[in-house]
């Protein structure tokens, strides 16, 4: 993955069994004084180009968010110090104006493209891009049976997990690691995992960044999630900014990574997809919060789902491999439709108006 001056790099989202889950529209508060710029523009129009200017004239102060499907391109950069944000506005991360002018304004690349050439290729368009969509189709559908496969591996041992215990302890780290504020607590959902045609990638080193303090929560089975709701939830309550990150399979309902950025401290879980192997503070193994007979009991049927879910997200992650073939030949189409001195010309318009 490509290199920034700045280490604090994230997703923009991730291909979960349920379709893209997108953070791009939460990372602004229109009502708040930021002013946003969205990319309109087909593949291959400039988009990702636009981006790396941005990202060379934001220096040390940007934050970059990365697209999952091909994560050598960028699909957002922010700029959290002067309340600007540029992304990637088109499908599947969609953006649409809350406050036109007053927050929003359209970069329209799509302008930079002959629009006559592009119609005279449009079958080959159509072809490659429902060629692309079954790709992504059969992703969902891999990443949905691998999910439904963890999620009874979960549901075999939840009934023998001591929350008590893990309530407990979550108490304990809430008190050792951060004391009431008085202010008003939020959160921040910046995803740091996603399944891209790579395989199963972690930036561990945004994290690793910005927080000294990091504990590893070892867990295969939903215990570190369930830990980490507790934390998150104490957290706020007690007037911190809280860092999040989803979870690719369960995005709704699990929390994998979670840290507070103003204090240096982070909890990271660490399971088969995404080994932790770099010195941290503290590692928790989250074994001993299950009765050690459920985990023998069930040891055969857990195992046989673990690899069965781990040869399904395998096959998830060649589909997306393959949609990003597809996807490379509609830019190339559009690439050679495109005037580039036009969308040079675009870019310095926009980057004088962004003061940065």
């Amino acid at each position: 993955m490509e290199q920034t001056n700045n280490p604090l790099r994230f997703f923009s989202g991730s291909s979960t069994p349920v379709g893209f889950w997108g953070a791009a529209s939460q990372l602004y508060d229109p009502f708040d004084g930021w002013r946003v710029y969205l990319l309109k523009g087909g593949a291959g129009s400039g988009k990702s180009t636009f981006l790396k200017n941005v990202t060379a004239r934001a220096g040390d102060e940007a934050e970059v968010f990365y697209c999952s499907a091909d994560p050598l391109s960028l699909d957002a950069v922010r700029v959290p110090s002067k309340k600007l944000l540029v992304l990637d506005a088109t499908a599947p991360h969609a953006v649409e104006p809350q406050l036109w002018g007053a927050c929003e304004q359209l970069v329209p690349l799509s302008l930079c493209a002959d629009e006559t050439l592009l119609y005279e290729q449009r079958e080959s368009l159509v072809r490659l891009a429902r060629e692309k969509e079954a790709c992504h189709r059969r992703c969902r559908r891999l990443l949905g049976s691998a999910a439904s496969l963890l999620s009874e591996n979960r549901r075999a041992v939840r009934e023998r997990l001591d929350e008590r215990a893990l309530a407990s302890v979550a108490t304990n780290l809430a008190k050792q690691e951060w004391s009431r504020t008085g202010d008003e607590g939020c959160e921040e959902r910046l995803p740091l995992s996603a399944v891209t045609p790579d395989g199963f990638v972690t930036l561990f080193e945004t994290v690793q960044a910005c927080c000294p303090r990091i504990y590893v929560l070892r867990d295969e089975h939903g215990a570190a999630a369930k830990l980490l709701q507790l934390l998150k939830t104490k957290a706020v309550a007690d007037g911190q900014h809280v860092c999040l990150s989803p979870s690719p399979l369960f995005p709704d309902t699990a929390i994998e990574h979670l840290w507070l950025p103003q204090l240096g401290t982070a909890f990271l879980t660490a399971n088969r997809l995404q080994p932790v192997e770099f010195p941290v503070y503290r590692r928790l193994h989250m074994a001993r919060f299950y009765e050690e007979e459920a985990l023998r009991e069930h040891r055969n049927q857990l195992t046989f789902r673990e690899k069965t879910a781990q040869e399904l997200l395998s096959g998830a992650v060649a589909a997306l491999a393959e949609a990003r073939n597809f996807h490379k030949e509609m830019e190339a189409h559009t690439a050679a439709a495109t005037d580039w001195p036009a969308v040079s010309r675009m870019c310095d318009t926009f980057l004088e108006r962004m003061d940065i």
